[in-house]
């Protein structure tokens, strides 16, 4: 995930997405992060128990790599 700051500073009001089992974040002690839906600001919010993959993003992160593998592909051309 492309972290952001939290552009609106809000108190989080979570839908039912939840998004698990996003791979490692690269750190020995943590499991890797988890991501849910804001109904308010409709970012979605990634947190990690280390904090190292904590961040905002306007897509899911499944779907933020897809589009990285295929500006990866794209340049690779």
């Amino acid at each position: 995930m492309k972290c952001k700051v939290n552009p609106f500073k809000c108190r989080h009001d979570f839908t039912d997405y939840y998004g698990e089992g996003l791979g490692g974040c690269g750190t020995p002690y943590c499991y890797g992060p988890t991501e849910g839906h804001c109904r308010k600001c409709g970012y979605y919010v990634m947190r990690c128990a280390c904090g190292s993959c904590n961040g905002f993003d306007t897509v899911p992160d499944h779907v933020r790599q897809k589009l990285d593998q295929r500006e990866r592909q794209r340049r690779a051309k």
